[in-house]
């Protein structure tokens, strides 16, 4: 910390050149005697850690360290900026009420955690200490489970000492929004995502919940107009739908929400030469609507994916719901087959060829100084990103008792 003490921490690598999308490198939570975590020897990464302690902000590295360099990194957990305010809340007869016991902490436009995480008191008060600074930060509160959270944008500037003044959540009294979600054939949908949102005042109001086995839901927001959300089950027949909602004077129970049939997608895997791929994993992510391959806000955490394997004719048929998908084909590993990604769109029965490009092979050892490396997962990704921000995987190879490894990739 700020005065040379050691904290327990869980501490992230992150590497300066990266793979987008690749899972951080965490480290075990950090001792006394400092933190150790496994790198790629001679490659730059960037550190952050994230105290044990709610009351202190995390910490991020200045510049980078170069794994195997002999230099020792230290992250020093500071404030750049005191952040306070007030969380109040509107009662039943207009009257301001100070909202106690509410979580408060701030993130960035990527949803990181930027700050401590505060609990306000009885009078509403809260204050945080930021550990970077961002130009999106977006400050964040989390009431009891009977309010909904809000997310509103805040403009932090470079003051060390920001007051934020008095952030109104509202009415303090909820109204319930109730209901029932059933397939097609009027049976409960289980296990159906139901995501309510609203774009309350400045912020976004935002409540998620799962069916049980009877299709019921129910959450509590406060006066505004919503949209609710709500996908079936993967492996169901039932699909997506959307429904926009006004909630007003009193509660909003008894809705139904149908779920629409999901439309067939049949797909064939060929190799380049036109021969059928059996065996292969097909996975479908829908990252759009139909329309305009945009993501629906509202569906934001919610897009539903499917996964299958081809058939002995290099075959799948599958039922999924209309939108903009990425498509990712991974062949039986060892078969010299690359993998192969591709954005699609499906809007109602659909028929697609999938042909896999020529082979080209990356191959080598696996050393670790003079010994060998075998069983290691060794993957290929491209150096363009798909509409998620992840890089595109190519192929991938588990390295030979020898440590020799041959990666088959797309061609081109």
């Amino acid at each position: 910390d700020e005065n040379d003490d050691a904290l327990t921490a869980t501490v992230f690598a992150v590497p300066t050149a990266g793979i987008a999308g690749r899972r951080r490198q965490r480290s075990t939570s950090s001792t006394a005697e400092g933190f150790t975590v496994a790198l790629v020897r001679d490659q730059p990464y960037r550190f952050s850690a994230l105290p044990t302690s709610s009351v202190l902000p995390p910490a991020f590295a200045n510049s980078d360290v170069v794994a195997g360099a002999g230099a020792r990194n230290v992250l020093r957990v500071q404030g750049v900026q005191l952040v306070r305010g007030h969380v109040i809340s509107i009662g039943e007869n207009l009257e301001i009420n100070d909202l106690a016991n509410c979580d408060v902490f701030i993130v960035d436009g990527n949803n990181r955690q930027l700050s401590s995480i505060a609990t306000t008191g009885v009078d509403g008060a809260f204050e945080v200490t930021l550990g970077a600074a961002s130009s999106e930060a977006q400050l964040v509160i989390r009431p009891n489970n009977q309010y909904p959270s809000l997310s509103t944008p805040v403009d932090l500037g470079d003051s060390p000492i920001v007051d934020l003044g008095d952030r109104n959540l509202g009415e303090l009294f909820t109204r319930a929004i109730s209901g029932r979600v059933v397939n097609a054939d009027n049976s409960p949908a289980a296990r159906a995502v139901v995501v309510v949102r609203g774009e309350i005042g400045a912020g976004v109001v935002s409540v998620r919940q799962v069916t049980g086995d009877d299709g019921v839901f129910s959450v509590n927001v406060v006066r505004g107009s919503y949209t609710i959300g709500v996908v079936g089950e993967s492996n169901s027949g039932s699909g997506i739908s959307l429904t926009t909602v006004d909630v007003r004077a009193s509660t909003l129970t008894g809705l139904v929400i149908a779920l629409p049939a999901r439309v067939r997608a049949d797909l064939e895997v060929v190799t380049a030469e036109g021969t059928p791929v059996s065996g292969a994993s097909v996975e479908l992510t829908r990252v759009g609507d139909s329309e305009t391959g945009i993501a629906e806000p509202v569906l934001r955490d919610a897009q539903p994916t499917f996964l299958a394997s081809t058939n002995s004719d290099g075959r799948i048929a599958i039922d999924v719901d209309p939108g903009r998908y990425r498509v990712t084909v991974e062949p039986p590993r060892g078969e010299g087959q690359p993998a192969r990604s591709v954005s699609l769109d499906i809007a109602g029965d659909f028929s697609r060829r999938i042909d896999l490009l020529t082979a080209n092979v990356i191959a080598g050892t696996l050393r670790n100084g003079d010994d060998v490396v075998g069983g290691a997962f060794v993957r290929v990704y491209s150096q363009v990103v798909d509409e998620r921000g992840l890089a595109i995987f190519l192929g991938e190879a588990i390295s030979e008792p020898n440590g020799s490894f041959a990666v088959s990739v797309p061609g081109g």
